[in-house]
């Protein structure tokens, strides 16, 4: 890396930010369709679902780009919200990895999160 340094030898934050740039973290758009997806099946329209995420329903359905952090942690907080379910997340990783078998997999760990919610 060319460019100046400072006195300690480093390079300066501006020549970092092209970089930085780069590293911002980013959500493959399969993930966000998957949340989408199992609030779909609980009936829950793509209105309810995209209001106050920033996203559209192309964007979310249709486009292949990566959204960012902040764009996924939006939908995910819409659909907590929704949902009123802190682990819908393992809702919507066992209906993908697991198929059929998903919906009783499912409610073993929500029991299992609940009874373990009650204990604390």
């Amino acid at each position: 890396m060319s460019g100046k340094q400072g006195k300690d030898g480093r390079h300066t934050p501006s020549e970092r930010e092209p970089l930085a740039s780069h590293l911002r973290l980013s959500i493959h758009p399969t993930y966000a369709r998957l949340v989408s997806a199992e609030l779909r099946r609980r009936g829950i329209s793509d209105e309810e679902i995209l209001e106050g995420t920033r996203l559209t329903r192309e964007q979310l359905i249709e486009d292949n780009r990566f959204l960012s952090f902040e764009q996924f942690r939006r939908l995910a907080q819409r659909a907590m919200e929704l949902t009123g379910e802190g682990w819908l997340g393992l809702d919507v990783s066992l209906a993908a990895t697991l198929g059929k078998c998903s919906t009783w997999c499912s409610a073993t760990l929500r029991s299992g999160w609940r009874s373990r919610s009650s204990r604390s």
